[in-house]
């Protein structure tokens, strides 16, 4: 605070040229016309002395004419800013040579601040001493509560469904509601029957097939013989088999 205090007043009084008249000390009336020509002249310093007084300053300062006091007294003030609203400097300017790298890891900090100011506001909306202030003036807060619509951040969600997806897999029970609320998915009217129906799926899928009433309990099932013109023939069998065909036709 202090540090920022005497900046700014050094940029007051040498951030501008400084303007001296002097007068006589016994000649009121130059003195008069000198203060009015001043102050008609403009806002920077200007300082009156008598001719007769010696006036020196010592500041070392140097040469302002490019305004850089300035330039870097609005820097500083922007910077100090972005760190206690958002938490950083990164998402707002590079002059502390910053690259999209920390930027984008900035970013994320800063978000999370904002989700926290969020609640905080979300919380102070919702304290029965404000809602008392409300119903005052005539609103009615009677069972009412105030809620933020949150908006959806896509990569969010993509690495939490992997987290969602792991843990679904090690068979811990979840309830439904969490992914409808978790990923903004409306929840269908009918819900009770299409979860009914899913169950019953799932119960149908897990049973045994139903055992033919032919068959015997126990009794392994009986291979079917095929049909005469499906069996198959050994090696020797089909030889001869195709030279009856071959010499049945020449007979004749």
């Amino acid at each position: 605070k202090g540090d920022f205090s005497d900046w700014s007043q050094y940029v007051e009084i040498f951030g501008q040229p400084m303007r001296i008249a002097k007068y006589y000390a016994h000649d009121v009336k130059t003195k008069q016309e000198l203060s009015g020509v001043l102050r008609d002249a403009g806002s920077s310093l200007a300082l009156m002395i008598p001719k007769q007084a010696e006036f020196e300053l010592l500041d070392g300062k140097v040469s302002n004419g490019d305004g850089q006091l300035q330039e870097r007294l609005k820097n500083a003030c922007n910077n100090e800013m972005s760190v206690v609203v958002l938490g950083n400097t990164e998402t707002t300017s590079n002059d502390n040579g910053g690259s999209n790298a920390k930027a984008k890891e900035q970013g994320k900090q800063q978000l999370d601040i904002t989700k926290d100011d969020v609640v905080f506001v979300r919380n102070i909306l919702n304290t029965p001493k404000f809602l008392q202030i409300l119903a005052s003036y005539g609103f009615q807060v009677e069972g009412c509560e105030f809620t933020v619509e949150e908006e959806i951040d896509v990569n969010e969600l993509m690495i939490r469904s992997q987290v969602d997806s792991t843990i679904k897999a090690t068979g811990l029970p979840i309830a439904d509601d969490y992914f409808y609320e978790t990923y903004h998915i409306p929840k269908p009217d009918n819900y009770d029957e299409l979860k009914a129906k899913a169950e019953e799926d799932r119960i149908a899928k897990q049973q045994p097939p139903t055992p033919d009433p032919s068959e015997r309990p126990g009794e392994k099932p009986k291979k079917k013989k095929p049909a005469p013109g499906n069996m198959k023939l050994s090696v020797w069998k089909q030889f001869r088999h195709n030279m009856a065909d071959f010499f049945d036709p020449a007979h004749y």
